[in-house]
């Protein structure tokens, strides 16, 4: 099971009443959008990095198939 590099519980605020359980939901999503950007950044860096070693194996190959064309 994989565990979660972020903790994100909210039931600690189960028990807190109006304004004070408003700002800590409040808070709790924007920790959740700081994740989730973090994540996506994440993702966006090993898809140009895989992008890039693609691009890098085409050309190799392309190189390979000229050199047997000569």
């Amino acid at each position: 099971m994989l565990q979660s590099r972020h903790m994100l519980c909210a039931e600690e605020g189960q028990f807190l009443e109006g304004e004070e359980r408003i700002a800590f939901l409040m808070s709790k999503i924007q920790d959740l959008r700081r994740v989730y950007m973090d994540l996506k950044a994440e993702v966006a860096c090993i898809d140009r990095r895989r992008r890039r070693h693609r691009i890098k194996e085409r050309e190799g190959m392309q190189y390979v198939v000229s050199l047997l064309n000569c």
